[in-house]
Parts: C-alpha cells; sequence; structure tokens
C-alpha cells in the first residue's frame, strides 16, 4: 500500500503544474517502468532502485557497444 501511495504522490507532483499535461519525458518512463518492474518481482519487499544508476550503466553499455 506504502508503494502505491509513494508512487501516486511522484505522480502527481509530476503532473500538478497548471499548464496542460506535457507527456512524460523519456527518463521519467524509464524510471515508472523500472520501478513497477522490480516491485512486481517482490511485492510484499522493501524495493531500492537507483534509475538513474540503472541508466547510467546502460549508457556504458552502449558505448561500449558502439
Amino acid at each position: 500500500m506504502k508503494k502505491i501511495v509513494c508512487l501516486l504522490a511522484v505522480i502527481f507532483l509530476v503532473s500538478a503544474s497548471p499548464e496542460a499535461p506535457k507527456p512524460l519525458k523519456p527518463q521519467t518512463e524509464f524510471m515508472f517502468d523500472l520501478y513497477l518492474t522490480v516491485v512486481k518481482d517482490a511485492p510484499d519487499k522493501n524495493v531500492l532502485v537507483s534509475p538513474y544508476g540503472v541508466q547510467w550503466m546502460l549508457d556504458l553499455v552502449r558505448t561500449g557497444a558502439g
């Protein structure tokens, strides 16, 4: 339940601008997708994920693959 409340709070803060809603940035979409994937695998456990760290490592892999 706490996870859902935190996720809803983040969504509210991102979308609480008085302007028309904008599409999410790719980094934000990645963050939400990563979090939901990790939580799905361990629904009853505390989860700590660093989307920045994961994205940084994927950038390193992409650079090395090129």
